[in-house]
């Protein structure tokens, strides 16, 4: 084990002689050139499972369903009493970061084909 003394020496040493290596871009010029490790098969069946639940979501009248689902929730917490710890702006802060998150999965997907 190092004592206190050599540890010292060694920082004071390294913080004198450090000298910076110009990067030059060259992490982002090596992360372009490295290959697409998703093969296209697995690319392929992404895409059709996320456009074959949106087509089922709107077939199905997901929309409404969906609405009426979130009615009966929040309807339910008025009717047991828990409007005093429900926060409207939390839960909205909630849905926007969800809906970001999702819009955001979607066109990485995109943009993979």
């Amino acid at each position: 084990m190092m004592d206190k003394k050599d540890e010292l020496l060694i920082s004071q040493f390294l913080s004198t002689h450090r000298t910076e290596v110009p990067n030059k871009s060259f992490c982002r010029r090596v992360m372009r050139r490295l290959p697409d490790r998703t093969p296209l098969w697995a690319r392929l069946w992404t895409f059709t499972g996320y456009s074959l639940a949106l087509v089922l979501f709107i077939a199905l009248d997901g929309f409404p369903l969906l609405l009426d689902a979130l009615r009966e929730a929040f309807r339910q917490m008025l009717i047991q009493g828990a409007t005093s710890s429900l926060d409207l702006r939390s839960l909205g802060i909630a849905a926007v970061v969800l809906i970001f998150l999702g819009y955001r999965q979607l066109y990485q997907e995109i943009a993979k084909n």
